[in-house]
Parts: structure tokens; sequence; C-alpha cells
């Protein structure tokens, strides 16, 4: 149990870190850029944020291989240096007026060791949890790491919110704007100090027939394929969604920030029931009714925010 209750803290940091950049997206446009309007700013501040995700399967394959040969614990441990240490560093970053296209040259290689760091972090702790979790327990456990990913974004989301709330926009572009990532370093080493304190159980391998094998072979398409798609929607409301609301239909960012709140807080509720009713219900079923639930409501969904602000 205390495994798995770091491993689920130690997700949550992660996306707290990731997150900050995405929420911080506009401001960091203006501070690396040259960017002639803010808009050109935050698709160029979005543009090196997908970058991290053009690695991440290379962090995914490291990794899963690593615990694959080692231990599960290993990977958590580099990975959430790779995931705190460049955070820290962009909160230390030069901006483009001081050192010119250098800034974001920087910016782009801290993203891509975070990106590769991430990579091997939401899988391999997904993996851990579930091995390490009792029979009975392994669907609501399973969830509670995709909660943990929601925690992340939400924390950040509340950091960055009160930034904006202490700071006027001129001191945030000046200075301000390095306290969320600055804020990593204490958050990481309170990480690592309660890691130390709790003791590595080893999980045993599974031997698994050739059989099995064949089947996971021939499944691994369409989990990719499906993990792709909940990625891309999973992004669009959670990261995407204040950004767009704010700076493309002109929403008051109090309120599209609020909303993006209420989001958040009802994917964790969802998340968790998903998990509870996977008990009873099956994966299958949970996976399809959300695959479904998914294509069914994302176009309603944009086509709402658009008339309300046509309102």
């Amino acid at each position: 149990q205390q495994q798995i209750g770091f491993g689920l803290m130690l997700l949550s940091h992660s996306f707290t870190l990731v997150s900050i950049y995405a929420y911080l997206a506009d401001v960091l446009g203006q501070v690396f850029f040259n960017a002639t309007d803010s808009i050109h700013g935050l698709l160029r501040s979005f543009a090196i944020f997908t970058i991290g995700y053009f690695v991440r399967p290379l962090g995914s394959a490291f990794f899963g291989l690593l615990g694959e040969q080692k231990s599960r614990g290993l990977p958590l441990k580099i990975s959430l240096l790779m995931m705190a240490i460049p955070t820290a560093l962009i909160g230390f970053l030069p901006t483009y007026h001081s050192v010119g296209v250098l800034a974001p040259c920087l910016l782009i290689m801290l993203r891509m060791v975070q990106g590769f760091g991430m990579g091997g972090e939401l899988p391999t702790n997904g993996c851990y949890v579930f091995e390490a979790a009792p029979t009975h327990q392994k669907g609501v456990l399973s969830s509670a790491v995709m909660v943990s990913l929601a925690l992340g974004m939400l924390f950040a989301s509340m950091t960055v919110s009160l930034l904006t709330w202490c700071f006027d926009p001129e001191t945030i572009l000046a200075w301000a704007w390095r306290i969320p990532f600055l804020l990593s370093i204490p958050l990481t080493i309170g990480i690592l100090l309660i890691r130390k304190s709790i003791q590595v159980l080893p999980i045993q391998k599974q031997r698994h027939s050739d059989s099995t094998l064949h089947l996971l072979k021939s499944s691994l398409p369409a989990s990719i394929a499906f993990a792709s798609f909940i990625t891309v929607c999973a992004f669009l409301i959670t990261t995407w969604l204040p950004v767009y609301l704010i700076h493309f239909l002109n929403y008051p960012p109090r309120l599209a920030k609020s909303m993006h709140t209420l989001v958040l807080i009802f994917a964790i509720a969802f998340k968790l029931l998903a998990g509870y009713l996977s008990r009873s219900l099956g994966y299958q079923r949970i996976f399809k009714a959300s695959l479904v639930a998914m294509i069914l409501l994302i176009c309603p969904l944009w086509i709402g925010f658009n008339s309300l602000c046509s309102k």
C-alpha cells in the first residue's frame, strides 16, 4: 500500500510539473519568442510543448525495458529527476530579450528531456500499480493512476490561477512567471525524502505462454490507436480548453479558468466511477463506453462553447 500510494503521489507530482508549462503557455510565448502578437507567441509555445510528446514513445520504450530488466522502482526514480530538473531549469532560463534565439533553443532541449522522462512515468507507474494491487482492487487503483494525473493538472491550474491573482500581467511577464517552475524544487525534494522512507518491494515477473504473447501482439495496434485517441481528447479538454476559451472565444479569464477547474473535478469523479464499475462490468465494456461517449460528445461540447460565446 505504501508503494502504491507513493506511485500515485509521484504521478500527480509529475503531471503538475508538465501542466505548469501548458497553463503558462501564453506567458512563455511572450517571454521566449519575438512574437508579433500574443496568438503567435502562444502557438509557438505550444509547438515546443508538443515536442515533448514526440519523444515520449522513446522514453516509454527505454523505461519499459529498464523496468523489465531491473525493477519498477528504478525507472520511477530516474523519470522523476528527468521531469523535475528541466522544470526547475526553465525557471532559470534567460528570456528572448536577453539572449535572443538561444532562449527558445534551450527551452526545446529541456522540453525534450522532460518529455522523455514523462514517457516512462505514466506507463511504468500504471503498470507498477496494476501489478502491485490486489486482484479485487486492480480496477479502482488503476483508475486512481489517472485520478492522480488529473489532480496534478488541477494543482498546476490552481497554482497558475493564484499567480494571476497575486501579480499584475506586467509583473508576471517581468519575473513572476518563474515562481511556479521554481516551486518544483521543494516539491521534488519532499517527494524524494518520502521515497527514501519507503522500502521497495520487488514485483515477481510472470511467465507468459506463447499464446498469451501472441494475443498481446495482436491487440497492440488497437491499443495504440485507442490510447492515441484518448490522449488527443484528454489534451483538448484538460490543456487546450482554457487557452481556447480565453484567446479564441474571448471568454473572461476567470470564467474560463473556473470552467476548466470544474472539468477537472468532474474528470476525477468519473475516473473513480469507471474504476469502481470495472469490477462488475469489466474493462472492455468501460473502454467501449468511454470511447463512444467521447465520439458522441466532443463535437456538441465545442458547439456549446461557441454558442455561449456568441450570446
